[in-house]
């Protein structure tokens, strides 16, 4: 057998179970406590709280109108029949095909004339150079005098301690304790 025939039986079999059933199964109380349900599940929220909310009470809603939607959704099945998309999909997952299922979009909200705009980075600004007509003079760059650079080793000949409390504790009058790099120390003695 083909895969259109296949394909017809589905949509058959799917139209009728539809107006046979669907109208009075979305109706019932059922149907209304197991959406209740499933989102209490899913949300961890008490079965009371989604009871008194927005969302159950457009689908009381949708209940009490299930006719009207019934005929949507034979709308929806028809247009996915007529564009093939049951056995697009079928030879899709089988490797088969283009692997792309035609989806049937929505139509195109008019918009109110109004566009939104992006933003975007400004562009940098290439600078150039001016010339100068300055004449340069050559003179010899002066010496520099030699300093004395300060040796560390004074500073590592100083005892450092493990914790602040050690170093609080070995410390006398006039000293403070500071933080350095493994531990802490004792500060000069001011004068």
């Amino acid at each position: 057998m083909s895969l259109h025939v296949f394909e017809k039986k589905w949509y058959d079999k799917t139209t009728a179970a539809l107006r046979a059933n669907w109208v009075k199964n979305f109706r019932s109380a059922k149907s209304f406590d197991k959406f209740v349900a499933g989102i209490a599940r899913t949300t961890g929220l008490s079965p009371a709280t989604i009871r008194s909310s927005l969302p159950a009470k457009n689908f009381k809603a949708a209940q009490s109108n299930a006719s009207q939607y019934l005929q949507v959704m034979l709308r929806n099945l028809a247009s996915a029949y007529k564009a093939k998309s049951w056995s697009q999909g079928y030879k899709a997952a089988f490797g088969g095909g283009s692997g792309v299922v035609p989806r049937i979009r929505p139509r195109k909200r008019k918009s109110s004339g109004t566009k939104k705009t992006t933003a975007t980075k400004p562009k940098k600004k290439k600078t150039t150079k001016k010339r100068t007509t300055k004449k340069t003079t050559t003179t010899k760059p002066k010496k520099k005098k030699a300093t004395k650079k300060k040796s560390t080793s004074k500073s590592s000949n100083r005892k450092t301690y493990g914790t602040k409390s050690e170093a609080k504790s070995a410390r006398t009058k006039g000293r403070s304790v500071y933080k350095v790099k493994g531990g802490y120390r004792l500060s000069k003695k001011k004068k």
